[in-house]
């Protein structure tokens, strides 16, 4: 759910965020209760990018925080975080602050990383050989696995991945 992406968006910034919020408290509400009344245990989550940390163009504060708490009441509440970088020092910047606020949450991380090709050359590995994706994300897997909410890695667009050199 990119509701940041939406052209109205920047007409009122809050009542898209607060609405974002809401349905991601309402979700994790729903699913808890389905997962009582079902006796399962259905594992949920979003994938946002990695600014949500931080107040920005979008956000007067952090959304973050907000995001977790919903998702803390979940057995397996999960967030995949877009830290499309080629660079594992950036990568680790970009998801420093969603592991550490998720390590006092109960909530996991995967780290998502960008393999198509993009104009920003440096969020992607577009180019790469499968054999160097794979090291990069064992780099990340090992900088990270420290962090109680590391989860593993995760990669974007899996036709991209497939037809690495």
């Amino acid at each position: 759910v990119e509701f940041y992406d939406n052209e109205k968006f920047f007409d009122d910034t809050k009542t898209y965020t607060d609405s974002f919020l809401k349905l991601v408290s309402d979700s994790s509400k729903q699913v808890v209760l389905l997962n009582k009344e079902y006796k399962q245990n259905l594992k949920f989550g979003f994938v946002i990018p990695f600014w949500f940390d931080k107040a920005n163009d979008y956000f007067d504060e952090p959304i973050l925080p907000n995001i977790l708490n919903s998702l803390s009441e979940i057995e397996g509440g999960y967030l995949v975080v877009m830290s499309y970088r080629n660079v594992i020092d950036e990568v680790q910047d970009v998801s420093s602050s969603e592991l550490s606020l998720a390590n006092q949450s109960g909530v996991e991380i995967v780290i998502a990383q960008e393999v198509a090709k993009n104009s920003e050359s440096k969020i992607t590995h577009y180019g790469k050989s499968r054999d160097d994706i794979k090291i990069f994300l064992n780099e990340i897997i090992n900088k990270s696995k420290n962090n109680v909410s590391f989860s593993g890695v995760s990669i974007h667009d899996l036709s991209a991945f497939k037809s690495t050199l």
